[in-house]
């Protein structure tokens, strides 16, 4: 295992408190494979590429894990807006990196990038 995905496995082990209603392990992966299971999940899915987050608005059911996947040339946060219900941040997400975290309350939840705060988006869990 390199130093950079030790960081980021380690990072992933206490980058987030999974405090907030709904959390329920978040968990972080690197390298473009850990992409795969979340597609397979059927939407379940958030790309970052090129300074965004997509599909915004995902719409989600109760209990569904959603990994957010960086597929940019650097290094990103998927962090929720203060204020929401349900919260939970990211490690620092060099490229290829991913993060999940398991939505298991109904709402409508903005998440931003802490690193770049105009990079924003929105979960809608039903």
């Amino acid at each position: 295992m390199t130093a950079s995905v030790a960081s980021v496995a380690l990072l992933g082990a206490c980058g987030s408190s999974g405090k907030g209603y709904g959390a329920s392990n978040p968990t972080t992966t690197a390298g473009p494979a850990a992409a795969a299971p979340a597609a397979a999940a059927g939407g379940s899915a958030v790309t970052i590429d090129n300074f965004s987050f997509g599909p915004s608005p995902l719409k989600v059911k109760s209990g569904t894990k959603v990994t957010v996947t960086n597929k940019d040339s650097t290094t990103h946060t998927w962090t929720a807006d203060s204020g929401d219900a349900v919260t939970w941040t990211s490690p620092d997400l060099s490229p290829g990196s991913s993060y999940s975290f398991t939505f298991s309350k109904a709402g409508t939840y903005s998440y931003h990038c802490k690193i770049h705060p105009s990079m924003t988006g929105t979960v809608v869990v039903s």
